[in-house]
């Protein structure tokens, strides 16, 4: 019994400790916590991707403009949960190209994955002799690069997409000139 009490009110504890903890921190913190990394300013190695009729594309077709890269898998759960964040999120920047790679082995995977969760996105699958080209640290990964291909920054794991923090963030991100950052 007197374990039992002891166990019972070690949980109680916890629980105030993790209540008093979480009220001190606001939501927003996560947000900054989640903060885009700073890109190295190298051009991204030339890769290309697969579309659902079979055409290739590269990374040279979108030259010209910034544009965002986000890499995600259909057995990544973290990218499950934020995808539909990044489609409301692109439906509400459209002035912002996002090219949307899957890096599973086959496009049908991710095919399924999109139908599944009612996904409005084109299935594209990452080529699968670029995947050394980038060496992806994790999924979900976002790349942010410049006009000219140059990574300006990068987002590793979900990205807070509802945030206006992070919307101005990437705007201005975006917006820089990487020549006068070298």
């Amino acid at each position: 019994m007197k374990i039992f009490t002891a166990a019972l009110i070690g949980l109680t504890l916890l629980a105030v400790v993790q209540a008093t903890v979480q009220a001190a921190v606001p939501a927003t913190d996560y947000a900054a916590q989640a903060a885009i990394r700073p890109g190295d300013l190298r051009p991204l190695p030339p890769i290309r991707w697969q579309d659902a009729d079979d055409h290739t594309h590269s990374l040279a077709d979108t030259q010209g403009r910034a544009r965002i890269l986000h890499f995600w898998a259909a057995w990544c759960v973290p990218c499950r949960r934020e995808l539909p964040a990044l489609l409301r999120w692109q439906t509400a920047h459209p002035e912002i190209e996002i090219v949307v790679l899957s890096v599973d082995r086959r496009l049908a995977q991710a095919r399924h994955f999109l139908h599944k969760y009612r996904l409005p996105l084109p299935p594209l699958l990452l080529h699968p002799d670029d995947h050394a080209l980038l060496s992806l640290p994790a999924l979900p990964y976002t790349l942010f690069l410049s006009r000219d291909g140059l990574v300006l920054g990068y987002q590793l794991g979900p990205a807070p997409w509802e945030t206006e923090a992070f919307t101005r963030a990437v705007q201005t991100l975006l917006e820089t000139d990487p020549g006068q950052q070298r």
